[in-house]
């Protein structure tokens, strides 16, 4: 509540002046690290920084940043928007943000896209493999990927035109997911 008031009241000529913490966008003024926690490790926590720096080892070793994080330092300024990071590393480091919390329903929109496919893989088979028992919704670029999914729903230009496992819609000649499937063999 102080933070909001802090921020509500702050002079006009300081506005620009301070860089809060909005979980939709990086922060430049803080470090790598501190954008992947959404802040800075509480000191008051018995045992606190030590539980933070496994979760976030484990998560950068699931997404496979640790090797850049190491080469650049948590200490990193990514610059406005993540700008000094690559759009790869952009997307893993949002992904990891949004493991780190935890959340009963995980939502994915083509999170996997800027990726090569068998760094797609990779990532793709981590993150089920972490969240294993908690439901995940997403949206794939590549109609291939969705053989790893309990159910599948087919959009098209907005609407569903199909859903089920993968297993049955693949097996339905001239459906959907069969016309999907076929039409990325056909591009690679």
């Amino acid at each position: 509540a102080a933070r909001s008031y802090f921020a509500a009241n702050l002079p006009s000529q300081l506005k620009g002046a301070i860089e809060f913490f909005d979980l939709a966008k990086f922060n430049s003024a803080a470090s790598l690290q501190d954008n992947i926690l959404f802040g800075k490790i509480a000191t008051g926590q018995a045992g606190g920084s030590t539980k933070i720096g496994e979760l976030l080892r484990q998560i950068l070793d699931e997404l496979q940043l640790r090797d850049m994080v190491l080469k650049v330092g948590l200490d990193f300024q990514v610059g406005t928007g993540g700008s000094r990071l690559s759009p790869p590393d952009r997307q893993k480091l949002a992904l990891a943000r949004a493991l780190i919390k935890r959340p009963a329903l995980l939502i994915l929109d083509q999170t996997t896209a800027v990726l090569d496919p068998q760094a797609q893989d990779k990532l793709l088979e981590s993150v089920l493999q972490t969240r294993k028992g908690r439901a995940v919704v997403w949206v794939l670029n590549r109609a291939d990927l969705a053989h790893r999914f309990d159910q599948v729903l087919v959009m098209e230009r907005g609407r569903l035109v199909d859903h089920g496992p993968y297993a049955q819609l693949a097996s339905r000649d001239g459906g959907p997911l069969n016309l999907l499937l076929n039409a990325g063999k056909k591009s690679a």
